[in-house]
């Protein structure tokens, strides 16, 4: 078994397979409205419709029962919905400490760039993580100007290079 696997089964349960609920569901909506028309004289135009309007409830029923899933399943396992972080950005890298005391060390070395988005800063590193700050956190455009030169000055040159928005940002305007 995977280490995805594993974890899927421990949060999950017997609720991983519930998708194929979903999917008995729009079976038998299909085949309904595959017969319907004949059993009631319906045409096929209206028999097409009912099905379609059919299986968009359907989607959007498993879609919020998808988003629900995942975080009721971490509360059932005891984690907070709403854990306090706190960033410090030192000359070796990027510790981010949970008020669970869970601690995170990302040395700038693993950094592969910083990402602009609307609302928040992303610093992408290697191994697929990903670590954001939320540009709200910031105080003033000054505040946000000077923490994102700390990073880009610690990276090495292959990742600032991966990081156009950061060094756009920084340019004087």
């Amino acid at each position: 078994m995977t280490v995805g696997g594993a974890l899927s089964k421990r949060l999950f349960g017997w609720r991983r397979f519930s998708f194929l609920v979903y999917l008995a569901v729009i079976a038998v909506m299909t085949l309904t409205w595959l017969a319907l028309p004949d059993a009631i004289g319906l045409n096929d135009t209206l028999a097409l419709s009912g099905l379609m309007i059919s299986f968009v409830l359907a989607m959007f029923g498993y879609i919020f029962w998808c988003r629900r899933l995942g975080s009721n399943a971490w509360v059932r396992l005891g984690t907070l919905q709403q854990v306090d972080l706190s960033y410090e950005f030192n000359d070796v890298g990027l510790e981010i400490v949970s008020s669970s005391g869970v601690v995170t060390n990302v040395p700038w070395r693993a950094v592969l760039s910083v990402c602009r988005e609307k609302t928040l800063w992303l610093l992408i590193s290697t191994g697929g993580g990903t670590f954001y700050l939320p540009r709200r956190f910031f105080a003033n455009a000054t505040e946000e100007k000077a923490l994102i030169a700390f990073c880009v000055d610690h990276l090495s040159p292959q990742a600032r290079s991966r990081s156009p928005e950061a060094t756009a940002f920084l340019a004087p305007t």
